[in-house]
């Protein structure tokens, strides 16, 4: 089950974690280099799946 939805063609809501990490990491590219930003979002998507 999703916490989005779609309303008057515009998605709602928050995004589950590994998504928003995602995203988040998309807003840095150009600002640090990609490795940093890759080594960012696994950490940060790893340490997700181990605490759930």
């Amino acid at each position: 089950m999703s916490n989005l939805r779609l309303a008057s063609r515009a998605v709602r809501g928050e995004p589950v974690f590994p998504y928003s990490a995602a995203r988040s990491a998309a807003n840095l590219v150009g600002q640090i280099p990609e490795s940093q930003i890759l080594v960012r979002l696994f950490d940060e998507i790893r340490t997700y799946f181990e605490r759930n």
